[in-house]
């Protein structure tokens, strides 16, 4: 059985280890990469080859731009935002899944799950928002 590789992208340690021991509990899911900067797995995206991101609500900060429009590596892959913290509905949309930091094991790892066949069956959903290009296109 196929393992989906997961990078984590997390600024805190304790959230970021209890997250990759729930994730690889299940067997179906391999922590790959664990880190709190964003831009230094997107430099190691084709190394590290991940099918899902979990990133912190932490990470991104106030920034407004769509992930997939700053980083257009992660256009293939699920992204899954960890809710540690509250954000708006804007950057809800552009997630493939949110888990939160109260959910069960269970429920984390359905909703990866989830988000991964949701991905691999219809990898441009509507939640993704079009770049510029593919909106002149």
């Amino acid at each position: 059985m196929r393992k989906f590789r997961v990078a984590i992208v997390e600024p805190s340690t304790i959230i970021a280890e209890g997250v990759a021991t729930l994730v690889v509990r299940s067997g179906e899911f391999e922590v790959v990469y664990s880190s709190g900067d964003l831009r230094l797995l997107v430099e190691r995206f084709a190394i590290i080859e991940p099918d899902l991101v979990i990133v912190g609500s932490q990470v991104v900060g106030a920034n407004s731009q769509p992930l997939r429009s700053l980083y257009p590596e992660l256009q293939g892959v699920a992204l899954v935002a960890l809710m540690t913290s509250v954000r708006d509905e804007e950057y809800m949309r552009q997630m493939d899944g949110v888990i939160n930091i109260y959910d069960s094991p269970h429920q984390i790892q359905q909703r990866l799950r989830k988000a991964v066949e949701q991905t691999q069956s219809n990898p441009y959903s509507e939640s993704h928002d079009l770049s510029e290009r593919e909106q002149d296109v």
